[in-house]
Parts: structure tokens; sequence; C-alpha cells
């Protein structure tokens, strides 16, 4: 299930927390973030885990899929107080491998302290030929 956050960075906590006392603090369930590249400005949506029983419309959310493929991961620590710095580890990641854009990034609470980063990245084949005619 999703949420969008309408403004984002801006808006990203007070959204987490709106998902969070929604649906988390009744049980344990996932937290995503997902972050589409392809337009200007970013699109952001907050996602938590569907259970079977789950009605998302009862809670004003989406019913979304995270999309599978190849992902590159990364752990960052204490993230809620490196929000800024986001875009280095992104731009970081862009360096090292060939995004693809058609796809998320996704970002997984996994506690307050951590968070992974899921960055889509496109094919071996393409990542390959990239460096053979760079």
């Amino acid at each position: 299930m999703s949420l969008k956050v309408n403004h984002f960075p801006e808006d990203f906590h007070s959204t987490y927390l709106n998902v969070s006392n929604k649906v988390v603090n009744e049980e344990q369930r996932k937290v995503f973030g997902m972050l589409y590249f392809d337009k200007d400005p970013v699109r952001y949506s907050i996602c938590v885990e569907q259970k079977k029983k789950d009605n998302p419309d009862k809670f004003g959310f989406n019913s979304v899929l995270l999309p599978g493929g190849n992902y590159v991961k990364t752990s960052l620590i204490n993230w809620e107080s490196k929000l800024d710095s986001l875009k280095q580890v992104f731009d970081e990641l862009k360096i090292k491998f060939l995004l693809d854009d058609s796809r998320p990034q996704i970002e997984e609470f996994k506690s307050k302290r951590e968070m992974i980063i899921y960055f889509p990245i496109r094919k071996r084949e393409e990542q390959l030929s990239l460096q053979l005619f760079n």
C-alpha cells in the first residue's frame, strides 16, 4: 500500500508519520520509500507492507507492487540525520552503475536507525557494453 508524498522532500516526515500512525503502529510491517527519477519534480511515495486482510482504501492508500529487477544495495546508518546527504549517495551510485530510470529507487526503513537503499540498475550486459565504449 502506498501514500504519495505531495512535496518531496519537504513533506517526507509528515507523510511518514501519517503512514506509521495509521498502519505500522498496529503491527510490525515493512515500510518502504519509492522514488521515481523519471520526472521533475521527482515522485516519492511511502509504502507499507500489505497484508491479505488489508483494504488500502480504508487507510486512504493505493495498492502498489514494488517492481523486481536488478538493484544495487547499500545501507545508510542514522538515516534520519542524513537525509540531506542522500543525493550524494545517489550521485555516487550513478557514477558506478547505469541507472534504470524506468523503475523506482526503493528505500527500506529497517528501523529508525537503518535504511537499505535499492538502486535500480540496467542489466549486466548493458553495464558491460557501457564500460567497453567509454
